[in-house]
């Protein structure tokens, strides 16, 4: 059995449990066993002077509290002491401090240490002083704890979620003292993030009754996830409700802007979106007028879980000093990007060919018209054409932001590497959390919740299994099998300068799509 603290054994200056046949000096517990936390003081006729019972100066009282009293007010006997205190406004029939040795003198000053006490109550105590003769009540000194933090409140699901707003809901459980409230939201991460979202403080309008409340959110990114918990404060402190997740409603994908570069017989077409991207992939056509003719796929995928990412897409055997046209399609969940969105045109270097009369080089004329056209932001081409060949120098792009999540431990993330040298490193899984206590909020802490290395030969795509370790599953767990973690690729060989960093979204796959197939 725990030992309990000495206070509350009623007796001795020894720990206690509740075990008979102990002894102190030898071990743990008493000799009196259960009868050690019922009084043991029986007042008798006689005793001493009658001692005073005094607040002692800055007291305050919560689960514990200081008392202070002098015996001997106007005598000079040797006396000892100890503190009763209970609820209501008996002093006698509760608790007591230890009995302390007796002491000679006047005017004595002495202090006591109540335990036990409970929040919002009133309270008797008095200082009682013991010789051979007998024990004497002093005065009675009553006063009340400090109310507790408030009682733990509800957060419910939210409601009319939209594309870009919701309204949570939450329940306050009856409080005895004058309580506010306010919802913390945070996409991606826990809801007591150290930079998420609060909305206005509200009094709660119903103490002592439950009360139920909601307050209605804007802006909010399309398609995220969200996680918001219910804060209930009082002038003692704050408590934060059971935390929630709700997903808004996602929208079609827009480009914000589009670019190109070129050489002779080659371009590489880039589009940016904005946050409405959710997770999305993207095809370039091209031609050489507006029906374009061709389709090259983008290597990377777009949206990303609001963030704003950007893909490209290269073309090849493209004939020199000639103008095409082309335009960026990008497709989520919901549906594609406008008709008007992601056009532009890149014209290709012309060939250098000999032929000047002094010997030098003469260039042909390219057809009329600005080497770059944006729908949104015009782009200028460099002066200095890109290589026209594959960079053999080894990097990695991470093919989907989404990770599937197999049997609660599994995650399956695919890479491709591009170039023609082999791509090693290590990937790297870690989430970040950040939490208060007593309504402080505490320093942001990223937790590693997998590592595995890789190795993919040059221009070729691999499906990488990474082990989520116990934290992480827990954290994947708590998010209704829903995490969004970052994904590092390190100690990328042979070119370590093209290590990355993103944001994924780890989704946990049920039972019935994980199940194999019986044979």
């Amino acid at each position: 059995m725990s030992p309990l603290s000495l206070t509350d054994c009623g007796q001795g200056v020894w720990i206690c449990n509740t075990t008979v046949g102990y002894d102190g000096p030898t071990g743990v517990g008493t000799p009196n066993g259960i009868d050690a936390f019922k009084p043991v003081h029986q007042l008798k006729a006689g005793g001493p002077q009658a001692p005073l019972t005094e607040e002692c100066a800055g007291a305050i009282f919560t689960a514990t509290g200081k008392v202070c009293g002098t015996l001997n007010p106007s005598s000079n006997t040797k006396v000892g002491y100890y503190f009763a205190y209970n609820k209501g406004a008996s002093c006698t029939g509760g608790k007591e401090t230890p009995l302390q040795p007796e002491a000679q003198g006047e005017g004595i000053h002495v202090t006591g240490e109540l335990f036990g006490l409970e929040a919002d109550t009133q309270y008797a105590v008095c200082l009682i002083a013991t010789d051979p003769s007998g024990e004497t009540e002093g005065s009675r000194l009553s006063f009340t704890t400090e109310p507790a933090v408030p009682r733990p409140p509800q957060t419910s699901p939210a409601i009319d979620v939209t594309t870009d707003s919701a309204t949570l809901e939450g329940q306050l459980g009856p409080q005895p003292i004058a309580t506010s409230w306010y919802f913390q939201y945070a996409p991606q991460f826990t809801c007591t993030y150290e930079h998420a979202s609060v909305t206005p403080e509200q009094q709660d309008t119903k103490p002592g009754e439950v009360d139920e409340v909601s307050t209605a959110v804007s802006n909010l990114q399309p398609g995220t996830y969200y996680h918001v918990c219910l804060v209930a404060k009082n002038r003692i402190g704050s408590t934060v409700g059971w935390e929630r997740s709700f997903l808004t409603e996602a929208t079609a994908p827009k480009i914000e802007s589009v670019s190109a570069q070129s050489t002779n017989t080659e371009a590489t077409i880039e589009a940016k979106t904005n946050p409405d991207a959710q997770t999305a992939t993207c095809d370039v056509q091209y031609g050489t007028s507006e029906a374009y003719g061709s389709t090259a796929s983008c290597k990377e995928g777009l949206g990303n879980n609001g963030e704003r990412t950007s893909a490209s897409a290269h073309i090849s055997n493209l004939a020199p000093g000639t103008t095409y046209y082309f335009q960026v399609i990008v497709n989520n969940e919901v549906g594609k990007s406008l008709a008007s969105e992601g056009k532009g045109t890149v014209t290709t270097q012309p060939l250098s060919t000999p032929g000047g009369s002094g010997g030098e080089e003469k260039t042909s004329t390219p057809p009329p018209g600005s080497p770059i056209i944006s729908t949104v932001t015009p782009v200028v081409i460099p002066t200095t054409p890109i290589t026209t060949t594959t960079p053999s120098t080894g990097s990695v792009s991470l093919v989907d932001t989404g990770i599937p999540v197999q049997d609660g431990r599994t995650s399956l993330v695919k890479l491709e590497c591009l170039g023609s040298a082999t791509c090693r490193g290590q990937l790297t899984l870690s989430a970040k959390i950040a939490s208060k206590v007593k309504g402080k909020k505490k320093p942001a802490r990223t937790v590693r919740i997998g590592t595995v290395s890789f190795s993919i030969p040059g221009d070729e795509t691999k499906t990488v299994k990474l082990t989520i370790d116990a934290a992480g599953r827990a954290l994947l767990s708590a998010d209704h099998g829903h995490l969004s973690a970052r994904l590092a690729i390190l100690d990328l060989a042979p070119s370590p300068e093209n290590t990355d960093t993103k944001t994924v979204q780890l989704m946990q796959r049920s039972a019935a799509k994980t199940r194999k197939p019986k044979k």
